[in-house]
């Protein structure tokens, strides 16, 4: 009997763990997410972390959350990194870009992807601390913004 017992006991534990001894990975849909990074399972398709979960999307759908009139390039692998890339319709702007359209006005991509212009003067005098336009200008990195100073 004690020697019954014990063999049930063995196959029961041995039954319970996974063939090689490791954890699941995780990394399946619908299991939680240990990496915000995503990962291509094709050229159109692409696992993300949504709401901490693996999802499989199309790249029109993820490209769809950058903004109404993104297109897909598909999914791209660059080294270590896989997304889909995305790209703007023809006449789209990518949203939060930025650009003088002359020395006193600044353009802004809003998150509806139209193209908003601005008037430094306008935008500086908004401000109390620094209420004087010196222009648009972009930085070092090329990111156009006005520049306002103090009066």
């Amino acid at each position: 009997m004690r020697r019954r017992l014990a063999t049930l006991l063995i196959l029961a534990c041995c039954a319970c763990a996974p063939d090689d001894g490791y954890p699941p990975l995780l990394d399946q849909a619908g299991d939680p997410c240990r990496s915000p990074y995503p990962s291509c399972l094709d050229d159109e398709t692409v696992r993300e972390c949504v709401d901490n979960v693996w999802v499989d999307r199309s790249c029109e759908e993820s490209c769809a959350d950058l903004g109404p009139a993104m297109l897909s390039m598909g999914c791209v692998v660059d080294g270590p990194l896989e997304s889909c890339a995305c790209v703007p319709e023809p006449g789209a702007c990518a949203p939060a870009t930025t650009a003088c359209e002359s020395d006193t006005e600044l353009g802004y991509c809003d998150t509806g992807q139209v193209w908003v212009v601005y008037d430094c003067d306008s935008l500086c005098a908004s401000s109390l601390a620094t209420p004087i336009s010196t222009g648009c200008m972009a930085d070092e990195d090329g990111v156009a913004a006005c520049w306002c100073v103090a009066g």
